[in-house]
C-alpha cells in the first residue's frame, strides 16, 4: 500500500485512462485543460467530472456534450466545496448557541486567476474589468505563492 492508502498512482493522464480499474475521473487541472480532457476521459469509457468551468467556449461544450453521448458516460460539472470542514465547524459553533446571535452576515467567494497565481501562463492576463467593483485582486505581500512565474 502506498503513502495515504492511495493504491495507484499515475504520471501520465492517458495511462490512467487506460486503466480498466477506474471507472470514473474528476478534472480538476488548469482551465485551459478541461474541455480536452473532459472529452478524452469520455471517449475513454469513463464518466467524466470537471471542476468549473468545463469549457471556455460554445464549440468545446458542445464537443463535450458530443463525447457524452457518444460514450454513454456520465458527464458533469464540479462546483467548489460548499460543506468544507471550515463551512461545518462554522455551522456547529452557530447551532450551538457559541457565536452567540448573530446581526449580521456576508460572505464572498474568490478566486484569484490574475497574473501571479500559480499557473500565471495558462491563467492569461489579468481581466481587471472582469472583477465586480468591489473585488480586489490579492496583494502580492498576501500571496502564499509568491510574485514570481511557475515556468522559468
Amino acid at each position: 500500500m502506498k503513502p495515504f492508502g492511495i493504491p495507484k498512482r499515475f504520471n501520465r493522464y492517458a495511462e490512467m485512462l487506460e486503466d480498466d480499474e477506474i471507472d470514473a475521473i474528476h478534472i480538476n487541472m488548469p482551465i485551459p485543460l478541461h474541455a480536452s480532457q473532459s472529452i478524452e476521459a469520455l471517449r475513454a469509457g469513463k464518466h467524466a467530472a470537471c471542476t468549473v468551468p468545463m469549457a471556455t467556449n460554445l464549440e468545446a461544450l458542445k464537443a463535450i456534450v458530443r463525447a457524452q453521448q457518444e460514450s454513454g458516460r456520465k458527464c458533469m460539472m464540479m462546483e467548489t466545496v460548499v460543506y468544507s470542514r471550515e463551512f461545518l465547524y462554522v455551522q456547529d459553533l452557530y447551532r450551538s448557541g457559541k457565536m452567540g446571535r448573530l446581526q449580521f452576515l456576508r460572505g464572498a467567494h474568490q478566486q484569484e486567476m490574475a497574473s501571479g497565481s500559480p499557473f500565471p501562463s495558462l491563467m492569461g492576463p489579468p481581466k481587471r474589468s472582469s472583477l465586480p467593483s468591489y473585488v480586489e485582486p490579492v496583494p502580492e505581500a498576501a500571496r502564499p505563492w509568491g510574485t514570481g512565474s511557475c515556468d522559468k
